[in-house]
């Protein structure tokens, strides 16, 4: 049994569609998950920056 390279070709790309979508789907809810959690560090950090500055300025001047 022999087969031609286009054959051949198409045997490699048959699942190359759903490995994809499967890729895709999973890269972009690891996108969301870095993001998500890079935003909440960020917004934790601002509010103890806040806070320590806060605590600096209170004497009148």
């Amino acid at each position: 049994m022999y087969l031609s390279f286009k054959q051949i070709g198409m045997q490699m790309a048959s699942g190359l569609g759903p490995r994809v979508v499967h890729s895709a789907c999973f890269s972009a809810l690891g996108y969301f998950a870095f993001e998500t959690a890079r935003l909440a560090i960020l917004h934790q950090y601002l509010e103890h920056k806040e806070k320590e500055l806060s605590k600096i300025n209170v004497a009148p001047a």
